[in-house]
């Protein structure tokens, strides 16, 4: 699972096809429908704000969450920990795309593992699902701040 992939001249066809018009369409409310309402629950649950729309607040409080939910050891396949990784996804995704000048990615309406947000000026595509999974499973693999940082660098 990359984070990110450098170079390629548009997003890469190797998790498969990308969708278009109304597939598209239906992804993409589906993500944000997802993400304000995992941004709620993530809330609740941890007393956190968790906003993607403020970029600042919102990645520190996704960081302090993994460090939370890792703490927990809960076993890779169980369903809190699933859970967690796609409400984190969904909120990461969000906030990258309200940066505007990047091409969405949706190989998928209804499962967002492999959606990526490419940068056509840096030829820069970011995995911010594949991220949060890694994020939850291993303290080696950096922060959801810096990772952040380096795609409004790259912006």
């Amino acid at each position: 699972m990359a984070e990110s992939l450098r170079g390629n001249p548009h997003p890469t066809p190797k998790l498969g096809p990308l969708l278009i018009d109304e597939a598209y369409i239906a992804a993409i409310e589906k993500l944000v429908e997802y993400a304000s309402q995992a941004s709620t629950d993530l809330q609740s649950q941890h007393g956190l704000e968790v906003s993607f729309d403020d970029a600042n607040t919102g990645v520190k409080a996704l960081d302090q969450i993994i460090e939370r939910v890792r703490a927990r050891n809960w076993p890779a396949d169980s369903s809190p920990l699933k859970w967690h990784a796609n409400a984190l996804g969904a909120v990461l995704a969000c906030m990258m795309l309200q940066r505007g000048n990047s091409i969405t990615a949706f190989r998928s309406k209804d499962n967002f593992t492999n959606f990526s947000v490419y940068i056509p000026n840096t030829k820069v595509e970011y995995f911010p699902f594949h991220k949060i999974q890694k994020c939850l499973s291993s303290t080696d693999t950096g922060t959801v701040a810096a990772y952040y940082a380096e795609f409004d660098g790259d912006m």
